[in-house]
Parts: structure tokens; sequence; C-alpha cells
């Protein structure tokens, strides 16, 4: 399960740092890549976890989540908004999102 989390706020790479020693000191994440220039952060872990939990470390970090999406596809990062746009273009087969994304290309 990973989930993708924007997030305002972090200017630097200790702001990256801050972010993702917070995530990785919750007992249920198993990495957590954090980049401050796109504002975002991917959490890896071997369970759903609620998105309260992630935003409440984060915001104790001196930070402000502004959205938290699962990942369709964790290899490929495919955020659920990904394929939502794809639908609002046109592009609304099964097929076709999937030829779009790489969805299943490796057996997700």
């Amino acid at each position: 399960m990973k989930k993708y989390v924007v997030i305002e706020g972090m200017k630097c790479q200790g702001c990256e740092n801050r972010v993702k020693a917070a995530l990785e000191n919750l007992y249920f994440v198993r990495l957590a890549v954090v980049d401050h220039t796109n504002g975002s952060a991917i959490v890896k872990m071997p369970v759903e976890v609620p998105d309260e939990i992630l935003k409440e470390t984060i915001e104790e970090s001196g930070y402000r989540v502004k959205s938290i999406e699962r990942l369709l596809c964790g290899c490929k990062n495919i955020r659920e908004t990904d394929v939502q746009k794809l639908i609002e273009s046109g592009i609304d087969t099964p097929e076709a999102i999937l030829e779009q994304t790489g969805l299943g290309t490796y057996g997700c």
C-alpha cells in the first residue's frame, strides 16, 4: 500500500528530512520518499492506514497537508486523480486507461 501526500510549506532538504523522519517513526510506515521541490511524499505501508494519522504526523512537524491519495499502482505511482483526468479527457475504456497509464504492466 502506498499513498501520495501533497504537502505545503516545505522549502529545503531540512524540511524533507523532518517530514521523512516523522513519517518513518510511525510503526507501520516502511518507507517515506519526500520531495520539497514538488511538495509531496510517497508513503509505503504494509497495511491501510487512516489518512488522518498521516496528516496529523506531518502537521505536527510544522507543514500543511493539502491532500492524500491512495496510489493505484505502487510501481508506477499512478494516482486516482491521474485516472480521473484521463476519463475526463475522453479516455474512458478500461483498455485505453491501461494503455495510457501502464497499469497492469508490472502485475499491478
